[in-house]
């Protein structure tokens, strides 16, 4: 019996791969915890995230698109969920979508808050680096996950 040729055959999981998908699990889970740090000042009180949107939506603040995605904000921690479990059953390309969309949220999120009568605190501003950084290693995850699937065949 002869055994497979394994120098032709590239590995499933090269250490790049694990390396950016640990790294965009990471980058969830701060993106999860910015959520709840203080993003602006309203009156005395500085607000996290969600009391933001809540605050906003409660006073009919927003019209338009942003009044139709604020709602979208609280499916932050869900989205963040299923790209740590995609991450752990090794779906690279789904936690890299999730990890694209929750980096969007965070910069979208960012800038609603900047463009607003609201002093940005500091969630807002590590939020608005951890959607770069997050947005950044989701391609680089989503292109991995690709040239790898694309070598299997």
């Amino acid at each position: 019996m002869t055994e497979p040729n394994t120098q032709t055959r590239p590995r499933s999981n090269s250490t790049a791969s694990r390396v950016v998908a640990a790294l965009v699990a990471l980058l969830l889970v701060a993106a999860f915890v910015v959520s709840f740090l203080g993003w602006g000042t309203s009156g005395a009180r500085t607000r996290n995230s969600y009391e933001l949107v809540r605050s906003v939506r409660t006073l009919d603040l927003l019209d338009g698109l942003w009044a139709t995605l604020a709602p979208v904000w609280f499916a932050l921690p869900l989205v963040v969920a299923i790209g740590l479990v995609a991450t752990g059953f090794g779906w690279r390309l789904l936690a890299a979508f999730a990890g694209f969309l929750v980096g969007g949220l965070l910069i979208l999120g960012w800038f609603q808050v900047k463009n607003s009568i609201l002093g940005v605190d500091a969630g807002a501003t590590t939020g608005v680096i951890n959607g770069v950084a997050l947005i950044a290693s989701s391609l680089l995850q989503a292109a991995l996950a690709t040239r790898e699937f694309l070598r299997k065949e």
